[in-house]
Formats: C-alpha cells, sequence, structure tokens
C-alpha cells in the first residue's frame, strides 16, 4: 500500500524494500551494476552527505556486495 502511494516512485519503493539497499546504495546505482538475466544487483559505492555535499564513497560496511532477493 505504501509503494502504491508514492504515485510514480512506486518502483523506486518496492526496490528498496524488496533489496534492502539504503537510500545512499540506491542513489549510487548505476545501470552496469545491474544484472536482470541473473537477478543480482553489486553495490559498490554510496552516496554520503558530508559537510552539506553528496559524496560518493563505499557502502556504510566498506565492502562491496552482490545479491538479489528471492
Amino acid at each position: 500500500m505504501l509503494a502504491d502511494a508514492c504515485g510514480r516512485y512506486a518502483l523506486l519503493v518496492r526496490f528498496l524494500a524488496y533489496t534492502g539497499l539504503r537510500w545512499g546504495e540506491a542513489s549510487a546505482l548505476r545501470v552496469s551494476r545491474l544484472d536482470l538475466l541473473r537477478r543480482r544487483v553489486t553495490v559498490a559505492v554510496a552516496f554520503a552527505e558530508v559537510g552539506g555535499e553528496l559524496v560518493e564513497g563505499t557502502p556504510k560496511n566498506h565492502r562491496r556486495r552482490s545479491g538479489w532477493p528471492d
């Protein structure tokens, strides 16, 4: 119901909910990191706000990971 209430952002809300990605990780995703045939997304970078500016860095745990919900 939450996703449906988000209108044009419904797909993004579902993606975040089912993958467990943090906002900074999802916003830093690139098309090249998505493998739809193998149902994988690779999280290698994330955005973080530092001093009022967005900075690209490593994910929160400082490790690259991949996966997709079943």
